[in-house]
């Protein structure tokens, strides 16, 4: 199923598995041209991250630094990490999320209802 919220959110999280170099491949190749053509650029782009509590374990994990670099190729305004099986970087992943949302409503008017989409 494929959602897409150009009219109902105001923040895009590109999310992806750091154990999977198909799923990182991903983002440049199908995600972020399809979020592009279906919301442009109007709405911000965070990358996110995900697993990272199994990077230390693999071998031929992405990178901090190749998602960093991701970000930028891809034009998002942020790029986290979070583990949802440790806790760590998720509440800075939806704390960053919501500042984005706000910012984004201002720019947009404040007759603009804010929601938010989480697929």
């Amino acid at each position: 199923m494929k959602l897409y919220p150009e009219h109902q959110a105001h923040v895009i999280l590109i999310c992806f598995a750091i154990d999977s170099r198909d799923s990182f491949e991903n983002i440049e190749e199908k995600w972020a041209p399809e979020v592009m053509h279906h919301c442009g650029r109007k709405l911000p782009t965070i990358l996110v991250g995900c697993k990272t509590d199994l990077r230390a374990t693999l071998r031929g994990a992405v990178t901090r630094q190749e998602g960093m670099a991701m970000q930028q190729r891809i034009g998002a305004s942020a790029y986290l990490e979070c583990s949802s099986k440790t806790g760590e970087g998720v509440k800075e992943v939806f704390q960053q999320a919501t500042r984005a949302a706000l910012l984004s409503s201002t720019r947009i008017g404040p007759d603009r209802h804010i929601r938010c989409i989480v697929v």
